[in-house]
């Protein structure tokens, strides 16, 4: 069996590759207007660049949106000026980061296997969602820096102040995306468990660090002590609504009759949040059956077919010729998910340290739990993707080591699923929904 190019396992080399990419595919897009979540962004980072504060469209302050991402934009704003190109190409050094993460999280996880990290850098650089998200104004790139790198440190060897800066970390991935809100008592179970309830006690003030000053900042402009953003109370209602769809669930959010909760005339936003999920709720109470179906087929969109490259170039952000390539993309993006995926879970079951398997699924866990509860999309698995490359990495290498593997029941049982599930997404909730068949 030949070896590897030395240059293959270079990270110099990896990183390069990585710029280069997201550079040559981010060209077409910079003149493209935000569209969908990046122009919401955008206008907050407008307002926070003109100082006007963190105000929505109709200039009262907000918090429907976590404030991480417009914070970053409006940095880059007031130097570029309030142009989306000048963002997307600060997200390309987000992008170009988050794979030299990926190569970090690899050699924590396995420090002697270079072909691994090697191939687990590789295959960050030519992911398709990595790819597409280095390239949109969303949030989804900024949020998995900051996770990939707080669950670096918690991997590292222990020092005295690297548990208060994961939970830093930990902190600024919630101001990213605040259901990551719900990972942070799972990794603090695992921590105590691990390293002590001391360590644990650090993580907790290191997320209170980054959290707190947002909350209270809640509780004094908008009268409610809201961790990090209204946007979640929405997406429950939107996924346990009347008019929200079992397949396809995610939908609901584009349509232009899109449902809004009942609220008396002139409430505010805490009040359209508390209205939310006191009917979300009970519609769940009243169709409880419905709703455990729910979580079933909105767990499998969350794991299902990765949509992000092939909806960008359907919206025409890199142009109206990249709209000839969705189907490649969607292909694209079915092949990468089944390999990831499949390889993932074989990972998971022969790894042989075992802290970062139970970190993983903590990861996968909370990801599942909140978005099964609203709408999945595979979107939102994003902050899980920089560790399942690592162990989908490490699975591929061993297999050209070792020769074909012969994973558990349990894992094969998995790996299975996880196929069937693909198989469905790409027939009936793509082929046979553009068809109009269902």
């Amino acid at each position: 069996m030949s070896a590897a190019p030395r240059w293959f396992g270079r990270p110099a080399a990896i990183l390069a590759a990585a710029l280069a990419l997201r550079l040559l595919l981010v060209l077409p897009a910079l003149g493209s207007p935000p569209f969908s979540d990046e122009a919401d962004y955008h206008q907050l980072a407008c307002n926070l660049a003109a100082g006007r504060g963190y105000v929505g469209e109709d200039g009262r302050p907000t918090a429907w949106r976590p404030p991480l991402w417009p914070a970053a934009m409006a940095v880059v704003y007031r130097v570029a000026g309030d142009r989306p190109a000048a963002a997307r190409l600060a997200q390309v050094v987000l992008g170009t980061l988050l794979v030299g993460l990926v190569l970090a999280l690899a050699a924590a996880v396995e420090p002697d296997d270079r072909a691994a990290t090697a191939l687990a850098g590789w295959w960050a650089t030519l992911s398709p969602a990595l790819l597409y998200y280095s390239c949109s104004l969303f949030s989804e790139t900024l949020y998995a820096l900051c996770l990939a790198a707080s669950l670096l440190l918690l991997l590292r060897p222990r020092r005295r102040w690297s548990a208060v800066a994961a939970g830093v970390l930990l902190g600024l991935a919630c101001l990213a995306r605040g259901a990551t809100l719900v990972l942070a008592p799972l990794l603090l179970l695992w921590l105590g468990r691990r390293d002590g309830w001391r360590a644990a006690a650090a993580l907790a003030a290191g997320l209170a660090l980054s959290v707190g000053p947002w909350t209270a900042r809640n509780a004094a402009v908008l009268g409610a002590p809201i961790p990090v953003d209204t946007n979640g109370a929405a997406n429950f209602f939107w996924g346990n609504h009347p008019q929200a769809p079992l397949l396809r669930a995610w939908d609901i959010v584009e349509r232009p009759d899109k449902p809004s909760p009942v609220v008396p005339p002139g409430a505010g936003e805490v009040a359209a949040e508390r209205a939310a999920l006191a009917q979300a709720s009970a519609f769940v109470g009243a169709a409880p059956g419905r709703f455990g179906l729910g979580l079933v087929l909105k767990s499998g969109n969350l794991w299902g077919l990765e949509r992000g490259l092939a909806s960008g170039l359907r919206a025409g952000l890199f142009g109206s010729r990249g709209t000839l390539l969705v189907v490649p993309a969607a292909l694209w993006g079915l092949l990468d998910t089944a390999l990831l995926l499949s390889l993932a879970i074989l990972g998971l079951a022969r790894a042989r340290r075992r802290d970062a398997v139970w970190l993983a699924l903590a990861v996968m866990a909370s990801l599942t739990l909140v978005h099964a509860a609203s709408y999945g999309h595979s979107r939102y698995r994003f902050g899980a993707l920089p560790l399942l490359l690592v162990f989908a990495a490490q699975a591929a290498a061993d297999w050209r080591r070792e020769g074909r593997p012969r994973p558990p029941r349990w894992a094969r049982a998995a790996i299975a699923l996880a196929l069937i599930n693909l198989a469905y997404e790409a027939i009936v909730l793509e082929f046979a929904h553009r068809c109009g068949w269902v």
